[in-house]
């Protein structure tokens, strides 16, 4: 695949998290999905990397003012969360990012995306 398709490519990818992120919060775990599925980003490892940096707090700057000028934003939980996960990502990325083999971790987000779907489609109650 040459550099444009894989810029173009990864442009709409873009569009496409930021578009759902928006709307139901899924934009990082989506996109890294779909890199891996056209083959722009085949690692799973670089995918989520390249992730990291594609979700820079700035980019959700306009989406969080929006939140909490809707009243949809809990200011204490969001804080909180962003301590733990600051804290998590840190300690993971620091000490254990290489203690996990590829193809667990392609079982691991199989698995969460399975779990995360059924308890989702349970609780919109159009098909339980």
């Amino acid at each position: 695949m040459n550099n444009i398709l894989r810029i173009l490519i990864s442009f709409v990818i873009g569009l496409i998290g930021g578009i759902t992120m928006v709307y139901i919060g899924i934009g990082t775990s989506l996109m890294i999905t779909l890199l891996i599925f056209t083959n722009v980003i085949p690692d799973f490892r670089t995918a989520v990397g390249t992730m990291f940096l594609t979700n820079f707090s700035p980019i959700l700057t306009i989406p969080t003012y929006n939140y909490y000028k809707n009243g949809n934003l809990d200011l204490l939980i969001s804080v909180t969360t962003g301590v733990g996960y600051f804290i998590g990502s840190y300690i993971t990325s620091t000490h254990y990012i290489n203690s996990v083999s590829k193809e667990l971790l392609h079982l691991m987000f199989g698995i969460y995306s399975l779990v995360v779907a059924y308890i989702f489609i349970k609780k919109s109650k159009y098909i339980f």
